[in-house]
């Protein structure tokens, strides 16, 4: 969620007063009319990390890859990417595609 947007939606009463300068009523249901709003916006889907992880375990398992040099690839450390294979961290997209391309050539 956009963190103007988030800042709006999260106003209170009172300063939707200041800003509209209509009665309290009238602010009240405004504002919770804007966070129903905000709670049906759909929410981005969420990786399954320990899933994912495994994952990528197998596939640098099955090219017969250290972890050690397979870190070192894709550019981040050995112990980011045990934490990523255990489900604890997740990579960013860059070194996620390195970590493709480097186990499956």
């Amino acid at each position: 969620m956009n963190a103007d947007f988030h800042f709006k939606v999260t106003t209170s009463v009172g300063e939707l007063r200041a800003m509209l300068g209509t009665d309290m009523r009238r602010c009240l249901h405004l504002r919770n009319d804007m966070l129903k709003t905000c709670s049906e916006i759909p929410k981005t889907p969420q990786v399954n990390k320990v899933k994912l992880g495994k994952a990528m375990r197998q596939l640098r398992h099955d090219a017969n890859l250290s972890l050690r040099l397979t870190a070192k690839t894709i550019g981040v450390s050995a112990p980011y990417l045990s934490d990523c294979e255990l489900g604890f961290r997740q990579l960013s997209i860059g070194p996620f595609l390195r970590f493709l391309k480097f186990v499956t050539k």
